[in-house]
């Protein structure tokens, strides 16, 4: 089923009806557990942390059933950092408005990429499980180099129109983007979700604080003014 993506940033009463899902993996080193379900490749809990098991693409989705069915889940925040200064390839991701298909068109998958020595290097702004798409679209192009390298960082990806992608990338934990991005989705041809998810390449890369906040649907129409349009919809079908 394809579903318009609809969320702004929200303020008023609604953000009191979002609900979370928040994960620091603070638990004995293993698998995620039982609130994940791997698409491709693996991940696992290292050291109070989330990371990859083999150096390959992948996906790992939250349950479904962490948010309510008539809540859909707007943005996706996490802590990012490497264990290492070398130049070995690795990366770590997040997954957002995804249906849990690990193929080109069908989700937002948005990385951080370590390719040189010093730090995460490039971005890239995907959908599937790392496949670039002409119907996602981000100046600069869907992988880029970062002007400066860094070696950690707080991402978030967030849908802030209905065909607005917004990531940032907190360099220094401040709380206030340092480097932001502005994609163009062309639904219908991308198909979308309310899933979230993650992956890391390789084990070289961390994930920790991973958050996902949801708003009801029908307060996402309200903020947006989509009601009449949702409306429609329902009589439609």
């Amino acid at each position: 089923m394809r579903l318009t993506i609809t969320l702004a940033m929200m303020a008023t009463a609604a953000v009191g009806l979002s609900q979370s899902f928040f994960d620091d993996f603070n638990r004995a080193d293993g698998g995620l557990g039982p609130n994940y379900t791997t698409v491709t490749g693996g991940m696992q809990i290292l050291g109070n942390e989330a990371t990859g098991t083999a150096s390959s693409n992948g996906l790992t989705m939250v349950n479904a059933g962490m948010f309510s069915a008539a809540y859909t889940v707007h943005r996706v925040q996490a802590d990012i950092r490497l264990m290492d200064t070398t130049s070995t390839l690795t990366y770590s991701a997040l997954a957002l408005a995804h249906n849990g298909v690990a193929a080109a068109n069908n989700g937002i998958f948005v990385k951080l990429q370590r390719q040189v020595a010093g730090g995460f290097s490039h971005i890239g702004i995907y959908t599937g499980a790392g496949s670039s798409s002409a119907n996602l679209v981000t100046p600069g192009g869907a992988f880029q180099a970062l002007t400066t390298p860094f070696t950690a960082a707080r991402l978030t990806v967030m849908v802030t129109s209905p065909t607005t992608l917004y990531t940032g990338i907190d360099t220094n934990f401040d709380n206030t983007d340092d480097i932001i991005y502005n994609s163009t989705m062309n639904i219908g041809p991308l198909v979308v979700g309310n899933g979230v998810g993650l992956h890391t390449f390789g084990t070289l890369s961390r994930i920790d604080n991973y958050r996902a906040t949801a708003v009801p649907e029908p307060a996402t129409l309200a903020v947006l003014g989509f009601g009449a349009l949702a409306a429609v919809r329902r009589r439609r079908k």
